[in-house]
């Protein structure tokens, strides 16, 4: 993924003399970077601005060829890490927001695939798994002789505000000791022999652990360490594995329990 200071995206002329060859913009009464950006108008470029003030900007080419214009301003909001991302910069009303304002906020989840591909989460699972590859489902003791004999059944239950559409799935961790909050009893699932028997449902991650992934991922590209996530808040954990489907009996066998 390319980036360099000051280098210039795909068509878009070279800089000479410290500004675009294609820009017209001149200084005004602006004070910051964003209000001047803000004011631009149509045919002028937010590249000028930024040598005006003396930024140090960078392209950086994304995973779907998009290419952001970035650069770091300490002062641009206290409660952000000082990178900001310039949107839309090559149309006609371009915005600086914070790297946090954009990615949180205005691309949201819808826009985030446009910038980092969603992951084939189905596919990457079964080709990695083996023969001593488990899940495990917790359930109650009640639920117990049931599952034993029905198996588990996909049900649309949510763990949290934010997956409510997720639909109906059995909902499976890769860590056995994930008891506790939905019962005591654990039920492990052998999906190595779910794999050899051809068994293989549609598996994935909970949705806004998906795009929290996404979120996390380009953010990095712009500089972004330690970008901060908010679905475990809700009851919702990376090592969440939904089977879309009823698991019969014959690959289940309790491992904990009271």
């Amino acid at each position: 993924m390319a980036r360099g200071t000051g280098a210039c995206a795909p068509g878009l002329a070279a800089p000479r003399g410290g500004a675009l060859v294609r820009g017209r913009w001149q200084p005004g009464a602006e004070q910051t970077v964003k209000d001047a950006v803000a004011a631009l108008s149509p045919g002028e470029h937010p590249e000028d601005v930024l040598v005006h003030f003396g930024v140090d900007y960078e392209y950086v080419e994304t995973p779907t060829g998009r290419t952001l214009l970035a650069y770091w301003d300490e002062e641009h909001d206290e409660y952000s890490s000082g990178r900001c991302v310039v949107c839309g910069w090559a149309e006609p009303h371009p915005q600086v927001e914070s790297v946090e304002e954009w990615i949180g906020g205005r691309l949201g989840a819808a826009g985030i695939n446009d910038y980092i591909p969603e992951p084939d989460f189905h596919a990457e699972f079964w080709r990695e798994a083996g023969e001593a590859t488990r899940l495990y489902h917790v359930t109650t003791e009640e639920r117990r002789e049931s599952i034993l004999v029905a198996g588990l059944e996909a049900r649309n239950e949510t763990r949290g505000m934010s997956n409510h559409y997720t639909g109906a799935a059995v909902f499976t961790s890769r860590e056995r000791d994930d008891t506790g909050v939905y019962g005591d009893v654990v039920i492990e699932i052998d999906v190595g022999a779910m794999k050899r028997d051809g068994f293989m449902p549609q598996a994935a991650m909970e949705y806004p652990v998906v795009t929290e992934n996404q979120q996390a991922s380009l953010a990095w590209l712009l500089s972004i360490e330690d970008w901060e996530r908010e679905a475990s808040y809700d009851g919702l954990y990376e090592d969440t594995v939904a089977l879309f489907a009823d698991i019969p009996a014959r690959y289940l066998r309790v491992v904990t329990q009271p």
